[in-house]
C-alpha cells in the first residue's frame, strides 16, 4: 500500500480506538501501526535503501513491537493490541498488488512474499472509506 494509504488507515484506527477507549490508547495503537514505516523513512533519507519492506516488515518485528509497548506501558493487553496493529500494517503490505512483497523472514532470508489481493482500485475504495469514516467520527466527536 502507498504511504498515504497507510497514513489514512492509521488515522482511521487512531480515531476509532480513541473514540472507544480514549486518545492515549488510540495514539499508542496508531504509533504501533507505523513502526514498519520507519524503513520507508530510512529509504527516503538513503539509509538502508534496499531494505524497504524487509527491515521492519517481517515476522520478527511483531514480538519486538509487543516488547517495546510493554516496556513503555506495562500493560499486557494494550501491548498485544499494539503488536496486532503492527501486524495489520505488515498484512496490508503482504496483500498489496503493487508492491514487491515483504521479506517475512529478514534478516535470515531476502525472499519476498506476497498474496496480491488488494488491487489499486480496492486500495482506493479502502482508503476513501477510511477517510469518510474518519470525517464522520470527527464530526460525531465535535458534536458531542
Amino acid at each position: 500500500m502507498k504511504f498515504t494509504g497507510h497514513y489514512i488507515i492509521n488515522i482511521f484506527i487512531v480515531i476509532m480506538v480513541s473514540f472507544v477507549f480514549g486518545y492515549r490508547i488510540g495514539l499508542m495503537i496508531g504509533l504501533a501501526h507505523f513502526i514498519p514505516s520507519i524503513d520507508w523513512v530510512l529509504k527516503r533519507i538513503d539509509v538502508f535503501y534496499h531494505h524497504h519492506r524487509s527491515l521492519l516488515h517481517n515476522i520478527f518485528i511483531i514480538p519486538l513491537s509487543y516488547i517495546l509497548f510493554f516496556l513503555l506501558t506495562k500493560n499486557q493487553i494494550l501491548s498485544i493490541f499494539c503488536a496486532l496493529s503492527t501486524t495489520l500494517h505488515i498484512l496490508i503490505d503482504y496483500l498489496d498488488v503493487v508492491g514487491r512483497g515483504i521479506a517475512l523472514f529478514f534478516p535470515f532470508s531476502q525472499k519476498r512474499y506476497k498474496l496480491p489481493l488488494i488491487s489499486e482500485t480496492a486500495e482506493d475504495i479502502l482508503v476513501n472509506g477510511a477517510m469518510l469514516a474518519t470525517i464522520i467520527m470527527c464530526m460525531i466527536l465535535v458534536v458531542k
